[in-house]
């Protein structure tokens, strides 16, 4: 078995490597992508260290599970609870009721140790909602909390009665956790990332280490450390996590088994490493709600210049709780000053959690104007048809409006999409009906693929055409984000609101040249499509682009209705520069007495802005899609239309 005789810098290093991919992880630094497997690496030290401890005690008769609680209550909770409080704090200045009563919830699953099923119920760690929520490393903390629970106990009974059988023994219960892990990852992957039983061969892993005499290695540990970083830097896939859980903390055992005086040792004894380890464990508490709090506070995502001084920031606060106030209470001569401050600190945590909740989030800091917006959800306003999405494959499309022969279409993508709700109930006034042919990432633009194929547009708009001859329509109510995919960029508001993602432009089949040459041959297409079909004798109800907005409507609204600020609104001026080309295209058509088009920026804008919020009601479901609400503003007119021209339906 290891001892405890000598205290290993490389150990403290090794600290240092699993919490600085983390918090780079969670600053989207590039290149760190798989920063999250820093924990497996914290995982596999604690469940070395524990052990070391543990059997130390139980070879020389003296172990008492009491003081080794103790021990762990004077490490993890001072800091700990100092962290719930000060977020807490934050959180009434900064989140929105909804956001805060989640912060509460969170708050008391952390205390409690039960942040992992608190977060398995609730949150995908790995979605974008996730990064604003600044508890949701707890997760970890309870995995580890709920290990200490059980380990203790159970290596105390087996070190009694089959002394001898101890090290299988805990190479059988590795054995089974990381094979239930893996069969978890095929069934449930969210189950398999956050309970104790799909982690507890990582801690494990540490703990079988510290059963074997320590043995040092030239060649070993740095091996190890090279499997580490290698799988921190090259499986940051999400898909790779089980592959790569299993590289860190195979490289890490490696080096807490055979480190001491090798290449890779010394690397983890420098002292800037050696001192970030020594404040790890705050570090690791302190980032995620300073990042997490910076998110809400920020219209923007954070720039680099930012990122880097929240993680300054998150240094500096982890160094002073480190130095200032867990450390002071560590070396406290009773554990009764520990036991005072905890117990104190999680009952100001318990009121604070209750009066958030009975207050519903300190709702009085809001008018009612502002709580509306607050609290509304909204959605798309996507038709359903037999209790399902109109979202369907062409030749199974859903028909909206009256039960009578459908006379209309209504085609383009999940711009179109949002329409269909309320134009199902204008048609049923109007006694129509109409086929949904919709296709989310595919313009309504005939012979032209996607540049980077994604969805088979011209096999489904060869699909959509066909279906419009045989069912002989005669109306069309197109709808789509024609100048994201003519113009092939995301949307830049110029006032600090870029829309995320890549771009996704189109182009005629067989298409090769330079951009400006594709936008032009694109459009030409898009007008060909229209004169084909106006040629043939139908209607075509054209909705010209949503304004777009750059910015994620609903959290940014959330973030400036909490700091009292006036609702999200962009430039008209911006709309129309971008969508010109769609627009110059509309007006040649309207010569064309069978093209109609809709405007939505004449309802949305007024002569300088355009708004995302009206009468309480939020327009918008992000960045760019309308909610029912804001689709029930553009669907009238169309109804209007059909009133003035009630003819050849």
């Amino acid at each position: 078995m290891q001892t405890l005789h000598k205290y290993r810098p490389e150990v403290d290093g090794l600290r240092a490597v699993a919490v600085l991919p983390v918090v780079l992880f969670h600053g989207h630094i590039p290149g760190f992508s798989g920063g999250y497997l820093g924990v497996d690496v914290f995982f596999a030290i604690s469940g070395f260290l524990i052990t070391q401890i543990l059997l130390g005690g139980l070879d020389e008769g003296r172990l008492s599970i009491r003081s080794f609680y103790e021990r762990r209550a004077r490490r993890l909770l001072p800091a700990l609870f100092l962290m719930l409080l000060t977020s807490l704090a934050v959180g009434v200045i900064i989140l929105p009721p909804p956001l805060l009563v989640n912060l509460a919830k969170s708050t008391v699953a952390a205390v409690f140790f039960g942040a992992n099923f608190h977060y398995l119920q609730t949150t995908d760690y790995f979605s974008d909602p996730g990064e604003l929520l600044p508890l949701l490393h707890t997760w970890s903390l309870a995995v580890e909390e709920q290990f200490y629970l059980l380990f203790p106990i159970a290596l105390a009974w087996i070190h009694l009665y089959a002394r001898r059988m101890l090290r299988l023994i805990l190479y059988i219960a590795a054995i089974l956790s990381i094979f239930g892990a893996y069969r978890e990852s095929q069934i449930d992957a969210a189950r398999g990332f956050y309970l104790l039983q799909f982690r507890a061969w990582e801690l494990l892993a540490g703990a079988v280490v510290a059963t074997f005499p320590r043995k040092q290695s030239k060649l070993i540990p740095p091996i190890g450390l090279l499997m580490v970083l290698a799988a921190i830097l090259l499986l940051g896939n999400r898909a790779n996590f089980g592959i790569g859980s299993v590289l860190v903390v195979s490289g890490t055992v490696l080096i807490l088994g055979y480190g001491g005086t090798d290449f890779a040792s010394r690397i983890l004894s420098l002292r800037p490493l050696v001192y970030i380890g020594s404040i790890s464990y705050a570090l690791y508490l302190w980032h995620q709600p300073v990042f997490a709090f910076a998110r809400h506070a920020l219209m923007n995502a954070p720039s680099a210049a930012t990122v880097a001084s929240l993680i300054l920031f998150s240094g500096v606060l982890a160094a002073l709780s480190t130095h200032y106030f867990e450390q002071p209470l560590r070396r406290a001569t009773t554990f009764r000053s520990v036991a005072t401050v905890s117990i104190s600190a999680a009952a100001l945590l318990m009121i604070g959690c209750l009066l958030t909740s009975q207050t519903e989030g300190f709702t009085q800091r809001y008018t009612v104007q502002q709580l509306a917006v607050l609290n509304a959800r909204p959605e798309r306003g996507i038709a359903f048809v037999d209790g399902k999405s109109c979202r369907r494959p062409i030749a199974e499309a859903c028909v909206i409006g009256a039960e009578v022969a459908p006379t209309f279409a209504v085609v383009g993508d999940s711009h179109a999409d949002t329409l269909t709700a309320p134009l199902s109930k204008m048609l049923a006034e109007h006694g129509l009906a109409a086929f949904v042919y919709t296709n989310p990432g595919c313009p309504f633009i005939a012979s032209v693929v996607e540049v980077i194929d994604l969805y088979h547009c011209g096999e489904l708009m060869n699909q959509v055409l066909a279906a419009l001859k045989l069912h002989q329509i005669k109306n069309l109510v197109v709808s789509d984000r024609s100048t994201a995919y003519i113009v092939g960029t995301r949307f830049d508001n110029g006032e600090g609101g870029v829309e995320p993602g890549a771009p996704f432009p189109v182009a005629p089949v067989g298409f090769s040249g330079p951009d400006q040459e594709r936008l032009e041959a694109t459009l030409a297409a898009m007008r060909s499509t229209l004169i084909e079909l106006l040629d043939a004798g139908v209607n075509i109800y054209h909705v010209l682009p949503i304004p777009e907005v750059g910015w994620h409507v609903p959290r940014t609204l959330a973030k400036l209705t909490a700091r009292h600020a006036p609702p999200i609104t962009t430039s008209l001026q911006r709309y129309l520069e971008r969508n010109a080309p769609i627009l110059k295209l509309a007006a040649e058509l309207s010569t064309n007495a069978r093209y109609s088009p809709i405007y939505p920026h004449r309802v949305l804008c007024d002569n300088v802005r355009c708004r995302t919020v009206l009468d309480g009601k939020v327009l918008y479901t992000d960045t760019d899609h309308l909610s029912s609400e804001g689709a029930a503003l553009i669907v009238p007119e169309i109804s209007k239309l059909l009133e003035d021209n009630p003819a050849d339906r």
